[in-house]
């Protein structure tokens, strides 16, 4: 393997698994603010789409590293 292509592919993987990170709790934290809007509830959705987008992040997170290493 070439230094270069794992220099890049290194940048690319970690804007991958940022991405994935970063909309994952996003969407948990719109998802539940708007929820808690509609059914007019405090912080209860907000914190339960918090949590689910931490979880779903991990996991995907989990299955990009486990892609790349199974190279």
């Amino acid at each position: 393997m070439k230094p270069e292509r794992c220099r890049k592919g290194g940048v690319g993987l970690v804007g991958t698994i940022g991405g994935y990170v970063a909309l994952c709790i996003l969407g948990g934290l719109v998802i539940g603010w708007l929820l808690d809007r509609v059914v007019h509830t405090s912080p209860v959705f907000l914190i339960v789409g918090v949590v689910l987008g931490f979880v779903v992040s991990f996991y995907a997170v989990y299955r990009v590293a486990m892609g790349e290493l199974g190279e």
